[in-house]
């Protein structure tokens, strides 16, 4: 029997002993984590293996030995105290080597990731030459030990890479507080010689990757899908520390939604599909040596105008043939001194503080004196299409005075294009052109001249329209020359109508959205790039076939990008006889 007051305490005893069992369940849990779960810092010197979970809690280096990750391993970023994200480095940049072997399968990735509810981690690794050692095989004849360098060797495949890369604020006299973005893994290639391969890896919610090269660098970076970036670029090649030798560097055919940046390296940046809000590329100083950015598909889908562009370069010594490039405020804000075989297209709703009605300011900004603008596909909306002359005065001197060749281009803008070709905007020294054998269609102005000078264009002439744009050669003169006489629109082709042209295909009203077919791999880039050109091609009783002006060797052309073949970098450059 109950007295008064029992009760309660034993519903008090029996709370408690259910508090202890469900603790000591919880406890059971954690012990069992523990035991599959090894926690690091410090500094790692001998060689060791790890597999199961990895814990890194803070700090940790790997110096001067060897770790081997086994197919399967889980690595975690795992540290609360505000401010401190915990970096991996493997090897150091003055002192001696450090590996990082990631032995990871298709089957069995291994992910590198930072915990929920931590900070960030971020990874820096250093490769180094090796110093391997020959002992002697007859030490008495006097032999000495011989020493020599074993580059370094990294492939990572198959590896996934989540939520790594962090944001600091800095602060200083001059710049006062403002944040920086910490790459998520930073590759910095101490020596020469040495080889990096990372293919078929997956980044989810990560800062950019950065890769310093050295001389002789070879780097391929293939086959890699960037998601949900947290930076406004996704790989970075760095090549500040190539002297002597350049090497071989390729990025091809990852995917991402931001931009791939080359700083000063021999990068070949070829078939990458970049989607998203700040999809593009761009070349950087001091050198832009052998660049070359081979059929991309760039769509940067803002929809504001925001300033953001799919490429830019701020040296002309780079070669930009058969992308795609969709999109921006500008699609191309700087272009090169090779740019063929490119398509370029324009968007027509743009939301702007400034306008009711926005859409994109030029296909192509600002292209270099000496510039080969060839056999490209222009197709608006645009303010302009293209401007043949830079925005940037820092121009190297040889190409000072040199002319432009604008030739075999399709200049289609759509009926909402005023500009074809905008020259000498603003108060910069104007840039000489040749415009010949282009096709201009659906644009108020073929030409158009800012300052009314006789001095940009060298001459225009072999050119196709239909119907005459109701301005014509805006305010357009040629020194020496009245319209109508040879070297200005003497053999020009006029018709009354598009369809006069004798075109393959129907000119598009409106350009169509191709992102979910190139992303899903139903069309290649190349498959569109042809489908693209394969319009504007003329039949072969086009009035267009063979009206345009002479080769060297005396053949005539057809007028427009009739022949969107691969442009051949190192082939011979034909110009056209004045």
């Amino acid at each position: 029997m109950l007295r008064r007051g029992h009760l309660p305490c034993l519903i008090k005893s029996f709370v408690f002993s259910s508090a202890l069992l469900v603790f000591a369940d919880t406890t059971a849990s954690a012990q069992d984590l523990d035991r599959a779960t090894r926690r690091l810092r410090g500094i790692i010197d001998k060689d060791e293996t790890w597999s199961d979970r990895i814990m890194i809690t803070d700090h940790l280096k790997i110096l001067g030995a060897t770790v081997t990750v086994l197919p399967g391993t889980i690595i975690e970023f795992s540290h609360a105290r505000p401010g401190n994200h915990p970096i991996l480095t493997v090897g150091s940049e003055h002192r001696g080597r450090g590996e990082l072997v990631l032995q990871a399968t298709s089957d069995r990735p291994i992910i590198l990731r930072s915990r929920s509810h931590t900070n960030p981690g971020r990874m820096i690794l250093y490769l180094r030459n090796r110093i391997t050692t020959t002992l002697p095989i007859h030490p008495r004849l006097g032999d000495q030990p011989k020493s020599s360098n074993d580059p370094a060797n990294v492939e990572w495949r198959h590896v996934r890479i989540e939520n790594l890369g962090c944001k600091r604020t800095l602060r200083s006299q001059s710049a006062g507080r403002h944040d920086v973005t910490e790459p998520s893994i930073t590759f910095h290639l101490v020596g020469t010689a040495h080889s990096l391969h990372l293919a078929d890896c997956e980044f989810d919610q990560t800062t950019r990757m950065v890769i310093n090269a050295d001389d002789d660098s070879k780097i391929t970076v293939e086959n890699n899908r960037f998601k949900n970036s947290l930076d406004r670029a996704a790989i970075e090649i760095e090549g500040s520390q190539i002297n002597k030798l350049p090497g071989k560097i390729v990025v091809s055919k990852n995917r991402a939604g931001s931009a791939i940046v080359v700083d000063g390296a021999p990068v070949e940046v070829r078939e990458n599909i970049l989607i998203g809000l700040n999809a593009s590329i761009v070349v950087r100083e001091p050198e832009a040596r052998q660049v070359r950015i081979i059929g991309n598909y760039v769509h940067n889908s803002t929809t504001d105008d925001d300033g953001r562009y799919c490429f830019d370069t701020s040296v002309p010594d780079v070669a930009v043939n058969d992308n795609i490039f969709r999109g921006g405020t500008t699609c191309v804000l700087n272009g090169a001194v090779s740019m063929c075989g490119n398509v370029l297209i324009g968007e027509p709703n743009l939301d702007s503080p400034h306008v009711k009605k926005s859409q994109t300011h030029q296909l192509v900004a600002s292209l270099p004196p000496g510039a080969d603008f060839r056999r490209n596909l222009l197709i608006g909306p645009a303010h302009s299409l293209l401007i043949p002359q830079p925005f940037r005065t820092r121009i190297r001197g040889e190409y000072s005075g040199t002319r432009c060749d604008i030739a075999n281009n399709v200049f289609d803008g759509l009926g909402a294009t005023q500009r074809a070709i905008h020259i000498n905007p603003s108060t910069h020294v104007p840039t000489k052109i040749g415009v010949v054998n282009n096709l201009f269609i659906r644009s108020q102005s073929l030409i158009y001249d800012d300052a009314g000078t006789s001095t940009a264009v060298n001459y225009a002439d072999c050119n196709a329209y239909a119907p005459m744009p109701s301005r014509g050669f805006e305010s357009v003169t040629v020194e020496g020359l009245k319209q109508g006489e040879k070297g200005w629109s003497s053999r020009d082709v006029v018709g009354k109508d598009i369809s006069e042209l004798g075109l393959h295909g129907r000119p598009f009203e409106r350009i169509p959205d191709f992102d979910a077919d190139i992303a899903s791999g139903k069309l290649s880039v190349e498959q569109l790039r042809l489908r693209l050109f394969d319009v504007y091609r003329p039949r072969r009783n086009s009035p267009l076939a063979g009206a345009g002006c002479p080769l060297d060797q005396g053949k005539r052309q057809s007028i427009g990008a009739s022949e969107p073949l691969k442009y051949d970098i190192g082939g011979k450059r034909e110009s056209p006889q004045e």
